[in-house]
């Protein structure tokens, strides 16, 4: 039964439900009664998160009053549930620990409320009274359940007549239950307490592997809590367990983002698996993590407790809830796998470009760094792993804490695996780092001549080989259900630079790209018979050099530069370039699929990779092709002949 401005148990707690997460307000400023007349059929039911330390969390509840600005108080003094037989009963008595996840009791079913704003909601629960409200622990001791406060208003919602309104109020016991040790009682606080309409709202739900999870020395075998966030976008460092922000000396770090939401695991009886669900979750995008190491103390309400969140590390992930639909998302999240290699475009005035590559980080926004600094590698003989790394389990290879390499080596397709089949989080990563040992030429450098025969180094032709920064930062990249294959780009011609000053080769990350294989292929080429004789070909001291440009440009091509230390010039600049070999012949590899512009310079003038020099291209006139690049093929030109492109097979395999 409804009927208008009731007060009937002046000693009752009254218990208002925040509807915070509704995202429908009323207007404060508006004294006018917003009853359009229309009526609409509302329904009420009552749901509950979990708790890890009680039988039964049992309440009675005495009232529902639905309060609107302008007009009387609607009340609810009675209760009907169909499916249970329930009519017209004065007070209903529920445990909640029955109504987890996304199942609900209902409590008020199809009853007639006019449509509108309506500024709070009033539960009233008999209190103070273990006959009515109570807690049963774990031990089956028996304790009275406490409202503190006699009134709190918490907010509004909107009821609307187009369609019959759902509402369920959504107890978060993790929130809103405390245990008071001097009256030996428990409190329940409006603080995780919500109203959530169903049409707003969907299931989140998933399995847990705790068999994988506890192989994970970090984890506990007990106190495992999966934790909701509001948002997306957020710092995972920042991620906190749950507290109370109106608890003074809560004891939370600075910036820590409590959760709008957490329960815990249980066992599913029917199929033997763990499982957890959050039911009446808000449609939108949120962050969930698992914590595996709360211990049998578990997660205080209203206390930071210091849970590591995420644990195991990089299991917090960006969920989308869709209203009215159950979102499954596992724990422990699956990993992908990543294969990194290391290639080269080559460059004609050096014989060797050495890099020792100590740490490779994989930044992801919202997850810890995932930090590389030991790599395996083919073992040589009296080859042992090194003490800072984990041994190496594989035949024939050793675990090493660096990596030194020759780019030369790797170059046209080829290319060198930094790390292969790694286990990394999904999802999307925001930059990769390179960290090299620079400006030492027992680990870095450049040798401009190798002696002949067997003849000495002499090394006048060592030069020492610095990075700005003595980190290459890559840009990002996604990995997805299948990993990745990856692979760090060197364009020497666009990136290394030679220093007079200190005598010394700058790299800087200009022309050093993070490529994606999938997309891409080979060109080999070829400048062919009649370009090789031309005079500006044959000519003494000639340089011949192949450019590649993205897609059909036009205006004027351009040879290698530095937009930024070149603003005015507005020549199409090359995707990359490389040095034909004697025979002139040449290589790119992983190119972009899609049709290019391939051409040809021939001249004594090197082409300085920061400087505009301004050379006629293609030189000469005719040494111009367009080439069709399709993903993982290698496409072969020469230069001499029109429309000469045509695939000639797979492309170069990883080394």
């Amino acid at each position: 039964m409804m009927r208008f401005n009731h007060t009937k148990w002046p000693w009752i707690a009254a218990l208002v439900i925040s509807t915070s997460l509704l995202g429908a307000c009323s207007d404060d400023d508006d004294d006018e009664d917003d009853d359009t007349g229309e009526i609409a059929a509302f329904t009420l039911g009552v749901s509950d998160a979990p708790v890890d330390d009680a039988n039964k969390v049992v309440i009675t509840i005495d009232t529902v009053t639905l309060r609107r600005e302008g007009a009387d108080d609607l009340v609810f003094e009675t209760f009907n549930n169909s499916d249970e037989g329930i009519t017209d009963a004065e007070t209903i008595q529920i445990d909640l620990l029955e109504f987890q996840g996304g199942s609900q009791f209902i409590i008020i079913e199809g009853e007639d409320v006019p449509e509108g704003s309506y500024s709070d909601m009033l539960l009233e629960i008999l209190d103070e009274d273990v006959a009515l409200s109570y807690v049963e622990e774990t031990d089956g001791a028996i304790k009275s359940i406490k409202v503190p406060s006699d009134e709190l208003k918490l907010g509004g919602f909107e009821v609307s007549a187009d369609a019959p309104q759902n509402f369920t109020i959504e107890f978060n016991l993790r929130k809103s239950m405390t245990y008071k040790p001097g009256p030996d009682e428990y409190n329940l606080k409006p603080r995780g307490v919500s109203l959530a309409n169903n049409a707003d709202t969907g299931t989140l739900m998933g399995t847990i592997d705790l068999d994988t999870l506890l192989a994970d020395p970090m984890c506990a075998d007990s106190g495992h809590i999966v934790y909701l966030y509001a948002g997306s976008g957020l710092d995972a460092s920042l991620l906190s367990d749950e507290f109370d922000p109106d608890v003074a000396n809560n004891g939370a770090p600075e910036g820590a983002i409590a959760p709008f939401a957490s329960t815990g695991i249980m066992m599913d009886e029917d199929s033997g698996n763990y499982v957890y669900e959050l039911g009446f979750v808000p449609a939108g995008t949120h962050t969930l993590a698992y914590a595996c190491d709360a211990g049998e103390a578990g997660d205080d309400p209203e206390l930071y407790d210091g849970i590591t969140v995420p644990m195991p590390a990089n299991n917090v992930t960006e969920v989308t809830v869709t209203a009215g639909a159950d979102t499954v998302q596992d724990f422990p999240l699956a990993m992908d796998t990543l294969t990194l290699g290391i290639s080269d475009a080559p460059v004609d005035d050096v014989d060797e470009v050495v890099i020792t590559i100590d740490v490779i980080t994989l930044k992801q926004e919202g997850n810890d760094d995932q930090v590389f600094d030991c790599f395996t590698v083919d073992a040589e003989e009296g080859d042992t792993d090194d003490e800072s790394c984990d041994a190496s389990t594989e035949e024939g290879k050793v675990a090493k804490d660096t990596i030194t390499l020759n780019l030369l080596d790797y170059t046209g397709g080829e290319q060198f695996i930094l790390l292969e089949d790694e286990e990394v989080a999904p999802g999307d990563y925001n930059d990769v780092w390179l960290d090299v040992i620079d400006e030492d030429t027992d680990f870095s450098y450049v040798n401009e001549q190798l002696p002949e025969g067997d003849d000495p180094q002499d090394e006048s032709f060592i030069k020492e080989l610095k990075l700005p920064s003595g980190t290459l930062k890559l840009g990002g990249f996604s990995l997805g259900d299948t990993g990745s294959n990856l692979t760090i780009d060197f364009n020497l011609r666009k990136s290394m630079t030679y220093n007079p000053g200190p005598d010394r080769y700058i790299l800087k990350p200009r022309g050093v790209s993070l490529v994606d294989n999938a997309g891409t292929g080979t060109i080999s080429g070829m400048v062919g018979d009649t370009l090789m004789t031309s005079a500006e070909c044959a000519a003494d001291g000639a340089i011949s050099v192949a450019y590649l440009y993205a897609g059909s440009p036009e205006g004027t091509l351009g040879d290698e530069y530095d937009p930024e230390m070149n603003p005015d010039v507005t020549a199409v600049e090359p995707f990359a370039s490389v040095a034909t070999d004697e025979t002139g012949a040449f290589n790119f590899g992983f190119v972009p699929v899609g049709t290019h512009t391939l051409t040809l310079h021939c001249g004594t003038t090197e082409d300085d990779p920061d400087s505009f020099e301004g050379l006629a291209i293609p030189t000469p006139t005719d040494a111009t092709v367009a080439v069709t690049v399709a993903e993982d093929t290698e496409t072969s030109c020469d230069l001499s002949v029109d429309d000469a492109c045509a695939p000639v097979g797979a492309a170069t395999s990883i080394e």
